[in-house]
């Protein structure tokens, strides 16, 4: 291990030392050049199907605030229904609104989702 610490520097052919002892390459500083070059038809044509996909996502963005709101909706709605069904005097209307409110709370938001989805795709 202690002749791997004492070892001679290597020089690398092209490469010169600096004051702090770091190689620095200076023929290839000279010759970098860009990666890629695009005409400007080409990056316009990028900035125009950027912009597009923009839109779509903010319009996807609405369409998905919307769908939660409606949900959100649904739910209060069903909520609604079975507490007014808890305050009822009638014994025989208070389950059937009961469970018709619980219908409304928990499968209400689903099926608007599920239909929705399979809308979107076959519509």
């Amino acid at each position: 291990m202690a002749s791997l610490a004492r070892s001679p520097e290597i020089r690398i052919a092209g490469a010169a030392a600096n004051d702090s002892g770091s190689t620095c390459f200076q023929s290839r500083a000279t010759c970098v050049q860009p990666l890629l070059t695009l005409s400007a038809v080409r990056i316009q044509d990028e900035l125009a199907r950027a912009a597009a996909i923009a839109a779509d996502a903010a319009a996807y963005r609405q369409k998905t605030v919307r769908l939660i709101l409606v949900c959100i909706a649904d739910y209060v709605a069903g909520l609604a229904i079975v507490g007014f069904s808890l305050h009822m005097s009638d014994g025989d209307l208070a389950p059937v609104l009961f469970y018709a409110g619980l219908l409304r709370a928990l499968c209400g938001p689903m099926w608007t989702v599920l239909l929705t989805l399979w809308l979107e795709e076959n519509g």
